[in-house]
């Protein structure tokens, strides 16, 4: 499918909030990765950053729709709930996560697709690109936030609480990139 970048395989465990149960859910997901540039030190911390959503951020978290009954219920956990603008099935869930990491990555490091898949999905691999027809469920608005286009790593349209990554204390202590990149692509 992809010729050239890196291949990140990762999981997290996490709930879901469907027809009004809680489901634990086991969720893989592999990350297709082109570099943007030859800096490999920004790379190694946008890298960073990723793995960082996956342990800290997705890792135990709560996935709800984008309700307001479902708020009310579940608003003191907000440290720990993400919602989605449908319901929290895969294909949604990496939709989002797709433009949330891109949107990370800037210019720095690209992710062309994900292939995410869990247990509540009965495990089927649903891949995700720019052309994935599931895009046309998320709404894309320039006048109104949506977490999963901000570049901070904050993950809810929940209240105005808005972190940096400064504020929540990301810091990546050697900073000498592990990640080793011959050549970025400009496209």
């Amino acid at each position: 499918m992809f010729e050239d970048g890196i291949v990140w395989k990762t999981n997290y465990t996490n709930t879901v909030l469907l027809s009004e149960r809680l489901w634990p859910n086991d969720t893989e997901v592999t990350l297709h990765l082109t570099p943007k540039n030859n800096d490999a030190e920004a790379q190694n911390i946008t890298f960073e950053k990723y793995r960082y959503i996956f342990a800290k951020i997705l890792q135990n978290s709560i996935f709800i729709g984008r309700h307001k009954d479902d708020y009310k219920t579940f608003f003191k956990y907000t440290k720990s709930l993400i919602d989605f603008p449908v319901k929290p099935v895969d294909q949604i869930v990496g939709v989002c996560l797709f433009a949330k990491l891109n949107a990370i990555g800037g210019d720095t490091l690209r992710v062309n697709a994900i292939d995410i898949e869990s247990w509540q999905g009965e495990n089927l691999k649903f891949i995700i690109t720019n052309d994935s027809p599931e895009w046309e469920f998320v709404p894309k608005g320039v006048d109104e936030y949506y977490w999963w286009n901000d570049p901070e790593p904050n993950f809810t349209n929940i209240g105005k609480d808005r972190l940096t990554w400064q504020e929540i204390g990301f810091k990546i202590s050697n900073i000498k990139s592990h990640l080793t990149v011959i050549q970025g692509n400009k496209k």
